[in-house]
């Protein structure tokens, strides 16, 4: 189902398939879908992809940190 049609499981299937990516090395398509969800107001916050441990292989990325900034809180 299109996320534009299904506002809640469109984007938990493509979380799920960056995670996807995330655990098989596909870094950058993880970080493209991220890029989209983080996009879409409410879905996800910098505190989650900091503390869930999910997302651990991307942490040091420097892609990963850029997206982290452009939605974190700003100082």
């Amino acid at each position: 189902m299109p996320v534009g049609r299904a506002a809640y499981d469109g984007p938990l299937v493509l979380q799920g398939l960056a995670q996807v990516y995330t655990w098989s090395g596909e870094r950058e398509q993880a970080l493209d879908i991220l890029k989209d969800l983080l996009s879409m107001p409410g879905y996800m916050s910098d505190g989650y992809l900091k503390a869930d441990p999910a997302w651990e292989p991307l942490r040091g990325n420097a892609r990963f940190n850029e997206l982290l900034a452009s939605i974190g809180p700003k100082n």
